[in-house]
């Protein structure tokens, strides 16, 4: 533990004792620091899944579903697999889907 974090907690343990809570630290930019730091946001829109019609919508059953799922699936890595190299720049890890 660095001495700054000692610090940090030492106040922060000091603050909880009178208020029964504590504080949090923000860190970021502007003024007061409270603004977060600039990260740009990438938006990617793939094509629409068109699920066809249940036969019975009040009885979906688990193999309709599950097609359903597959075929979201496969369109989201399609998707990540397309635009991976051109908006993840720092890209530590593939695309796991579990």
């Amino acid at each position: 533990i660095s001495k700054a974090s000692s610090f940090v907690e030492s106040v922060q343990k000091t603050i909880k004792r009178y208020l029964s809570f504590t504080v949090p630290l923000f860190h970021g930019t502007g003024i007061t620091g409270l603004l977060p730091y600039q990260e740009p946001i990438f938006v990617v829109v793939g094509e629409p899944i068109k699920p066809r019609a249940p036969r019975d919508p009040k009885n979906i059953t688990q193999e309709e579903i599950d097609d359903l799922h597959a075929a979201y699936m496969r369109a989201l890595i399609d998707l990540y697999n397309r635009y991976k190299r051109s908006v993840s720049f720092n890209r530590v890890e593939s695309l796991r889907v579990e």
